[in-house]
């Protein structure tokens, strides 16, 4: 008996067939089953197809007509689809799922497993699904009609989609159904490492599935605030500091960031909580979590008591390397780093040039210039009586 086509098993009246019989080509497209009696046979197949067998031919073809689905899932990033992707903590990132579901379908549930960094974005509504389909003729398949989601399955998913079989019977032809959900990148998502978001299809009588998954990546920046102590580097308390996204180090530029429950770290917000300050303790370390990637300019706003405040910002950036780890680079440095130092120096600095300071002593200078020169003049005529 050749099979030609997908996966297939058989049974005689109640009792399976011995698998030892059965070989497979090399392209894997056609079963054969060696050294059957003759007699009566169903023959199924993994697309959830059946067929009645009754023949007392030696030899007997069948080929299947239906499709073995597939799935593909990518994230939507600036209009394009992508396999991986860098965040903040409290971004969305927006999911499609593309299911080519052939003629035939049977038993279609589509599984979603997100990593716990991923809240999936709901509605308090029970008439809104949290995932929209429509096919390639913009044909959109009606919630709790066509299909019905389950967003707490008992098996660890993060939502089940089952298809209806009224709505699967519809189907003439292979149709690629896409669907569209999104998920917030919450305070669990792991500092460099993957947030995964995997999904699969089980199909057909033997719950066969087909998978596909997506990576999405947050990164931390560590500080150390030091003042040099012969060859040591001693940590200083109580310097201040904000993140931008600019060198201009404007207002509307600044990153929103909050404290955590460990001293010494804030967490990206992606609404502003408070002033954005961050504080180094008594180490002098300090570590922001949840940035994506790109470049930041890190601000000293107030030094410690006795130092110097740092003329300029730090560039900070950060990006990834070919296994999607970050990598931290300060300056036009390339060398990557693996904390931020940031040294003060104690004492007293002059105003720099063009500051509001220099504008004053040059003011105080010409002023004792122009007295100078009215002391003098009025001397000259004192003496000239």
């Amino acid at each position: 008996m050749n099979l030609r086509k997908r996966h297939w098993h058989t049974q005689k009246k109640t009792k399976g067939i011995n698998t030892q019989n059965k070989s497979t080509n090399v392209n894997d497209t056609t079963v054969t089953f060696n050294n059957l009696p003759l007699g009566y046979y169903l023959v199924g197949s993994t697309t959830g197809a059946l067929c009645g067998l009754d023949t007392t031919h030696k030899t007997v073809e069948i080929a299947e007509k239906n499709s073995v689905p597939t799935v593909t899932k990518k994230i939507i990033e600036d209009n394009r689809l992508v396999e991986t992707n860098t965040v903040n903590y409290g971004d969305i990132v927006n999911f499609q799922v593309d299911i080519n579901i052939g003629k035939g379908a049977k038993n279609y549930v589509l599984h979603d497993k997100m990593d716990q960094g991923l809240t999936l974005n709901t509605s308090t509504s029970p008439n809104i699904s949290p995932i929209n389909f429509h096919d390639q003729s913009n044909k959109n398949p009606s919630y709790n009609t066509d299909f019905t989601v389950n967003t707490a399955p008992d098996d660890g998913c993060t939502f089940h989609v089952e298809f209806q079989e009224s709505y699967l019977n519809t189907l003439t032809e292979s149709v690629v159904l896409t669907g569209n959900y999104a998920a917030t990148v919450n305070e669990n998502a792991k500092i460099n490492e993957a947030i995964n978001n995997k999904t699969w299809l089980s199909y057909g009588d033997s719950n066969n599935k087909t998978e596909s998954k997506t990576e999405t990546y947050t990164y931390g920046i560590k500080v150390f605030k030091y003042t040099k102590n012969g060859e040591n580097k001693d940590g200083l308390k109580d310097a201040q500091f904000k993140l931008y996204t600019d060198k201009k180090c404007a207002n509307g530029d600044e990153v929103n960031l909050k404290n955590d429950t460990s001293v010494g770290t804030y967490l990206v917000a992606n609404t502003k909580t408070g002033d954005n300050i961050m504080i180094s303790p008594q180490s002098g370390r300090f570590e922001i979590k949840g940035l994506k990637a790109g470049t930041y300019y890190l601000k000293e706003i107030k030094a410690p008591t006795g130092y110097n405040k740092l003329a300029n910002p730090i560039k900070i950036t950060i990006s990834q390397d070919t296994t999607k780890n970050q990598v931290i680079t300060v300056g036009e440095d390339t060398n990557p780093v693996d904390e931020v130092g940031v040294q003060n120096k104690s004492g007293t600095l002059l105003p720099h040039t063009g500051g509001a300071g220099t504008t004053m002593i040059y003011l105080v200078g010409a002023l004792l210039v122009l007295g100078s020169g009215v002391v003098l003049a009025s001397k000259r005529r004192s003496n000239s009586k």
